[in-house]
């Protein structure tokens, strides 16, 4: 696939997921004015043109994929996004919980109980 159709694809499904593209909250802006649209253009071909864009999984159970990984990571700041954009997104609060709950005997309890934590923020922030 043509790296402009990657693009194109990656940034239709960020527009379904509701992620504006216009402030990407990743700013490289001191090491070098036109690096960060580099990198967002880069994360929206590779991550959401070739990964999330794929057939076999739906939105829904990508992101709640992405919360479980992410918890388990301890990549506390792109858990914090994906946990307000799968509410905003419409997926219940029940269910988000249940996909941090998950992480528990997999990850371990810090895991776990940071992504609930975590959750616990963004719904108080609502």
């Amino acid at each position: 696939m043509a790296e402009t159709d990657r693009l194109a694809l990656g940034e239709d499904v960020r527009r379904r997921l509701q992620m504006n593209l216009e402030t990407s909250s990743h700013r490289f802006d001191a090491i070098d004015p036109t690096f960060s649209g580099e990198v967002d253009r880069y994360l929206s071909a590779a991550c959401f043109g070739d990964v999330w864009a794929r057939p076999g999984l739906d939105l829904k159970t990508r992101r709640l994929l992405t919360i479980a990984i992410a918890a388990a990571l301890g990549r506390e700041r792109q858990l914090r996004a994906h946990l307000a954009g799968a509410l905003q997104d419409g997926i219940s609060l029940e269910e988000v919980r249940e996909t941090v709950v998950h992480v528990i005997p997999y990850a371990g309890f810090p895991a776990g109980l940071t992504g609930l934590e975590l959750l616990t923020e963004v719904v108080k922030s609502r």
